[in-house]
This record gives C-alpha cells, structure tokens and sequence, in this order.
C-alpha cells in the first residue's frame, strides 16, 4: 500500500484498544507501519473435519505407492505459491529417488496446465476437492509441502497437521507461525528448489523421523481448534471490557 492509505490505515486503527492480526509476521509488517495495540488472533482448524481417521488406504493402492512416501500440496495452482520452485525440487528428486516418492497436487487455477505439461509420472494432478474427499487425500498423505512464501497465515498447514502429516515449508510469511524447524516439520529459505528437493528426500529416507513430526504435528494442532482459539478471543475482549470500564468509572 502506498503512504497515504497506510496513513488512513493508521488514523482508522488508532480508535482501536485492540488491532487483531493473524500472525507475527503480519504484527512486524504493522507495527512498521505505526499500527499500535497489534495482538494475535491465530486462524483455527475444525479438528473433526481434518484429522488421521479419514486415512483412505485405497488412495495409495491406485496409485501403486503402498511402498512409497506420499508428499501432498493442497492450495490454489498458480505461480504465487511458487509452484515453480516445487516443481524443480520433484526434477530433483527423481533424479536420485523417483522410485521411494510420490507427489499429489490438490488444486485448481491458472498455473495447473502449465504444470501439467511439464509434469513427472510420480506426480498425481486430483483437481479441486473439498470435504470428505479433501480430508482423506490429507490423511491417506505422508508429507505436506508447502514452498510458498507469500502467506498471511497458511490455513492448509493446520490441516495437514490436524491430519497427521508433518509439514515441509519455507521461513517467509505466516506459515513460520506454526512450523517448527526438527520439531513438527522441516524449513527451508524461499525458492529454493534445492535446498526443497533435500528435505523432501531426508524424509523420504527416514520414515522414523517422519513418525516422530508426526506425533510433534498433533500435539502442536491441539492448541489450534477452534474452541481453544476463540475462549483466547473472549479472554482477550474481557481484558478490553474490563479496561474500558476502570476508564470509565475514573471519569465518571
């Protein structure tokens, strides 16, 4: 935005006793812009709709990838998600290990045909879904990858986690909020297909550490539902109520 909108951006939430945003990242974009009384309100994930239960062993049988490592990506196919970079990283991995992987893209948008057409046998394009059919492609996964590097917030990496898969991301953006480098998923820099390219075979080689984010995922997600997010909510608009009436009651 250009100076004179963040102006009226400040003038507007100047009013405000609390400025809500959805992640650390965006907090520093805002508080660099003279945003004040910034807190964080994390997105939620509805735990019942996404989580292991819905594993689909007949998703990895008609792939013929019962011995492979699946590595999942979930979200709009467009060239902001730097799909560029994931597609590179896969030419690299199946230079050494195309018989150990295999990659499902969810999504639809401008960029799939282009994809497509540049695309690898060990890559599974399954079009948009939604619902049950979603929630089983993440539980019936292995891996989540995620190479964007341009999200506020990144609300599929709850649901990857919520689903059992530990999350392979890039440090930039809102996803740093909930990945956490050798704990609940790897990290690497932004649009680097190499550096993509040897996480994702770390853990195609290492099915016990895969176990071990794994667990790490779940335990992380817990504190993500959307009840446990909302009483943070209601806890936060008390401690405003509460602030504004001392106020009041000062002046009156």
């Amino acid at each position: 935005m250009k100076g004179i909108v963040w102006g009226l951006f400040k003038w507007f939430h100047g009013f405000s006793e609390l400025n809500f945003c959805p992640s650390h990242d965006t907090w520093q974009v805002l508080e660099s812009k003279g945003i004040e009384n910034l807190r964080i309100w994390s997105r939620g994930i509805d735990t019942s709709a996404f989580n292991p239960n819905y594993k689909n062993l007949n998703i990895r049988a008609d792939l013929n990838a019962e011995d492979k490592t699946i590595f999942l990506y979930v979200g709009r196919l467009a060239p902001e998600k730097d799909l560029d970079i994931l597609m590179e990283s896969i030419d690299i991995v199946n230079s050494s290990h195309v018989d150990k992987v295999q990659f499902i893209l969810v999504g639809d948008g401008p960029y799939a045909q282009q994809m497509k057409e540049h695309s690898f046998d060990n890559v599974e394009f399954t079009g948009y879904l939604k619902g049950r059919e979603l929630s089983a492609m993440y539980a019936s996964s292995d891996v989540f990858v995620f190479p964007s590097s341009t999200e506020t917030f990144g609300n599929v990496v709850l649901e990857a986690m919520a689903s059992g898969l530990p999350v392979i991301a890039v440090n930039s953006g809102g996803v740093k909020e909930n990945v956490i480098h050798n704990f609940n998923g790897l990290m690497c820099p932004p649009r680097d297909a190499i550096s993509l390219a040897t996480a994702i075979i770390k853990l195609a080689e290492e099915k016990q550490f895969i176990e071990s984010l794994t667990a790490n995922a779940r335990e992380h997600v817990a504190t993500k539902s959307w009840s446990y997010v909302f009483d943070q909510l209601v806890s936060d608009y008390c401690s405003v109520l509460a602030k504004t009436r001392s106020k009041l009651s000062q002046t009156a």
